[in-house]
């Protein structure tokens, strides 16, 4: 392939789907001057929308028209709805040598182009480690994190550079049980936020409004997250369960109802099964084990 085509300037990209991540994309691509040629969505509204939001770039009215005027092809639909977005490639019928096309899942391989691969195209898996609560969100989205790859070889080179140009960083990853891989990814985002609902509930019935108890509590989960980054996980936990205050974490169980208190106590067994306990007392264990029973 020409090298030049990995010049962001001359690189012709486009965007099948026009989801949050999509059109995040987009948008930060947009801004860092790389040739946008087209987005598409089979929802022809979420379309417009994305449009509206990145200003400057034009809709595609099919699959096959995108493909015939793009380098790279991002594949930034639901994952549910890639396969149906490949076989209606295949259907076009037409040989895609000298293309690329990238999905942004998590959880699936490259795998699930293999027969676009057949019909000569590079592909791989571009997925940005970051969540995207809005599709209008601010252009530099993309900065300070991490990128993770797997692919043919000529891909890495231009996910390095989109990553780069971006703001992040690329980490290659072969031979990686993905399943897990997202499901870290996840209960880091996703799961994270729950529990932060969780706490948020709590402060809650203590008397404080829901805007005041996410003001109070937001620096509190910022700051440990910072401490994790900076010491190590052991060494950022902190509270009732490494100070041995058995009865704290008992009147803490007893202001949770239901499933609340289910996983209090189901994380407090992770904490003993997970983190050293090297320097707690052997009747403080014990007692936490009769806690949690």
């Amino acid at each position: 392939m020409d090298e030049g085509i990995f010049k962001k300037r001359r690189m012709k990209i486009s965007i099948i789907g026009c989801g949050r991540l999509g059109t995040s994309l987009t948008k930060a691509l947009k801004k860092k001057k790389y040739s946008l040629v087209y987005i598409y969505d089979a929802d022809k509204k979420k379309a417009i929308e994305s449009k509206d939001i990145i200003q400057g770039i034009n809709i595609s009215k099919d699959i096959a028209g995108l493909i015939e005027k793009s380098d790279l092809i991002f594949i930034t639909v639901p994952d549910k709805k890639i396969r149906e977005v490949v076989i209606e490639i295949v259907r076009i019928n037409k040989n895609l040598k000298d293309k690329f096309f990238f999905h942004t899942s998590g959880i699936y391989s490259s795998k699930i182009l293999k027969e676009l691969k057949g019909l000569e195209a590079k592909t791989g898996v571009f997925h940005p480690v970051q969540s995207f609560p809005t599709k209008d969100m601010r252009a530099d989205v993309f900065k300070n994190i991490f990128f993770t790859y797997e692919g043919d070889a000529e891909g890495k080179k231009i996910a390095e550079k989109i990553s780069k140009d971006l703001g992040g960083e690329l980490i290659e990853m072969k031979k990686v049980r993905r399943e897990k891989y997202h499901l870290a990814c996840s209960i880091a985002s996703n799961l994270l936020l729950i529990l932060f609902k969780l706490a948020v509930n709590k402060i809650e019935e203590s008397g404080l409004s829901k805007k005041r108890a996410t003001e109070v509590l937001t620096p509190l989960a910022i700051s440990t997250l910072k401490n994790i980054n900076e010491v190590g996980i052991e060494k950022a936990l902190t509270g009732p369960l490494i100070r041995e205050d058995i009865e704290t974490l008992r009147m803490h169980i007893e202001n949770l109802n239901g499933s609340e208190r289910d996983i209090y106590k189901k994380l407090i067994e992770y904490f003993i099964m997970s983190f050293p306990t090297d320097n707690l007392s052997e009747k403080y264990l014990k007692e936490l084990g009769l806690l949690i029973r």
